[in-house]
C-alpha cells in the first residue's frame, strides 16, 4: 500500500506524491525572504527583480538560487516539472530551471531566444522541441531522464534516445535565467508557478494528473 503524503502545514497536495523531491508551488509567499519548497523545506533565495502574484512567482531580471541539499536527493532517473507563463522573448537562452551556470546536465529554458525548447539550456544539439514556449499562456513542461523525453501541455514532442547520467554541476539548482555569463542579459520574463522534481520517471498517466493539476489550480 502507498502512502500519501501530507507536505507542508498538513495541506494534502493533489500531485503525484511517490518519489517527490521538491515541491515549489508559486501560491505560497515568501517567508524571511526565501520561497520554501513544500517537500523539505529546501529554501531558494531570491535576487533582483522578483514580485509575488496570486499563483506564482514573476521574474524580470530576478532570479532564485535553491540550497544545494537538492543535490543528495537527485537520481539518474528523474522526471522536472515546470508550469509557466511566459511574459517576453529574449534573444539569448533564459533558463527557467537549470542546475547550475556551467555544463549543465538538467535543466529546462527556451534555446537563444527562439522559443525552442531545450532541455539542457544550451546544447543546441539536445534541443526537443521545435515549437515555441508562448507568451500570456500557462504551459506545462514535462521532462524524465536520463531519455530526455519531453511533454509540452501533456504531449509527448520528443526524445533524446542517449542515456546521458546526470551530474550536478555545482551542486545548485538556479530558477528563472541566470545564465551562462551570469549577466542580466537574456533572464527569464514571466511567471513561475510550480516546480516539481522527482526522483523517478512518472509514467504518463502521472504527468496527465500532473497536468490537470497545474491546470485546475492556476487556470
Amino acid at each position: 500500500m502507498k502512502r500519501r503524503l501530507i507536505l507542508k502545514e498538513t495541506i494534502e497536495i493533489p500531485y503525484v506524491q511517490e518519489g517527490l523531491v521538491l515541491y515549489l508551488d508559486g501560491r505560497d509567499n515568501l517567508k524571511g525572504g526565501t520561497w520554501n519548497d513544500r517537500v523539505n523545506s529546501l529554501p531558494v533565495t531570491l535576487y533582483g527583480i522578483v514580485s509575488h502574484s496570486a499563483k506564482g512567482y514573476v521574474f524580470n531580471g530576478g532570479y532564485g538560487i535553491l540550497d544545494n541539499r537538492i543535490a543528495s536527493l537527485i537520481s539518474n532517473y528523474s522526471t522536472l516539472e515546470v508550469l509557466v507563463t511566459r511574459t517576453s522573448q529574449t534573444y539569448y537562452s533564459d533558463p527557467i530551471v537549470a542546475d547550475g551556470l556551467t555544463s549543465l546536465r538538467m535543466g529546462i529554458g527556451p534555446h537563444y531566444g527562439d522559443g525552442t525548447i531545450n532541455t539542457t539550456c544550451i546544447q543546441q544539439y539536445m534541443t526537443q522541441y521545435r515549437g515555441t514556449i508562448p507568451t500570456n499562456s500557462l504551459t506545462n513542461i514535462s521532462v524524465q531522464y536520463p531519455e530526455r523525453k519531453l511533454y509540452v501541455n501533456n504531449v509527448l514532442h520528443n526524445t533524446e534516445g542517449t542515456d546521458n547520467y546526470l551530474t550536478l554541476s555545482d551542486n545548485k539548482f538556479y530558477l528563472a535565467g541566470r545564465n551562462l555569463s551570469g549577466t542580466t542579459e537574456g533572464y527569464f520574463i514571466g511567471t513561475i508557478h510550480s516546480i516539481r522534481l522527482y526522483n523517478r520517471k512518472l509514467s504518463v498517466s502521472e504527468i496527465q494528473q500532473n497536468y490537470n493539476v497545474d491546470k485546475q489550480l492556476f487556470s
